[in-house]
């Protein structure tokens, strides 16, 4: 299997599914040829926080960390954000990590070299490599309206 790295990667765009419980980050190296397409899939998403986006990010790398040093990063934001009941209902902090250990979310940070940033609790990530021929096809679409 081969090692598939996001390192140094232009975002092209992303996606939140939120039926799905999903984002996909589309990634792309464009400085050689052929161009690299990657897309980073998180799947049982929990909830996510993303800052900084200045539409160039460049990311760095994804790393996958425990759930309690998000929330104790960031603890600030979930105490101010429970009245809106996000990510969801809960009463404490020990409630909230109690039920994501209950349902296997794993915490990821995003980091970038330029651009936006943030993290993403998930049950999974997957990272794929897109096919070239399909991506380079697409890039010189446009939509148009009638």
């Amino acid at each position: 299997m081969q090692n598939v790295s996001v390192h140094d990667k232009s975002l092209i765009s992303y996606e939140v599914l939120c039926r799905e419980r999903e984002i996909q980050l589309h990634t792309a190296f464009l400085d050689r040829q052929p161009h690299q397409y990657t897309d980073v899939i998180f799947q049982g998403v929990a909830a996510y926080h993303f800052v900084g986006d200045n539409f160039n990010t460049i990311i760095s790398n994804i790393d996958e960390v425990d759930v309690e040093r998000i929330y104790s990063e960031n603890e600030e934001l979930f105490v101010e954000s429970m009245d809106f009941v996000w990510p969801m209902l809960y009463e404490s902090k020990e409630e909230l990590l109690g039920k994501m250990k209950d349902e296997n979310v794993r915490g990821f940070i995003i980091h970038s070299s330029y651009g936006m940033a943030g993290w993403v609790w998930a049950e999974s990530m997957r990272i794929e490599l897109k096919d070239i021929g399909a991506a380079e096809s697409t890039k010189g679409m446009q939509r148009t309206r009638n």
